[in-house]
């Protein structure tokens, strides 16, 4: 059975490497989970917040890689580290973090093509 491209970029949106571990690369998708997962969850630890105003380009660039992180965004979203401390001294750190994280999420997401889902 075939199959759809389209359901691999959505599970690997929604999950790191979820995309890959749909196509049959179980590796593949385990690594990129538990590395972009990671560097997530770091950023998250080190009072990075998902939440930030979206006042020039690159604080409206960083809240679409948080977005393009899936779930573990939207599991953020609904617990204490939607604002994060950027006043801490790792807090802006940690918002550079969550946003790379989604950012290399999107690129996995596009790296899916016809030909790795068989």
């Amino acid at each position: 059975m075939k199959k759809s491209v389209g359901v691999a970029r959505l599970l690997a949106w929604l999950i790191p490497g979820g995309g890959h571990f749909y196509a049959g690369e179980r590796t593949k998708g385990i690594v990129l989970f538990v590395l972009i997962g990671g560097l997530f969850v770091s950023g998250l630890m080190m009072k990075g917040g998902i939440l930030t105003p979206l006042e020039d380009f690159i604080s409206r660039l960083c809240m679409v890689g948080r977005v393009g992180s899936g779930l573990f965004w939207l599991s953020a979203l609904f617990t204490n580290f939607r604002a994060g401390d950027m006043l801490s001294r790792y807090g802006e750190i940690g918002a550079c973090y969550t946003a790379v994280a989604g950012l290399l999420n999107l690129l996995v997401v596009f790296s899916i093509r016809d030909q790795n889902v068989s």
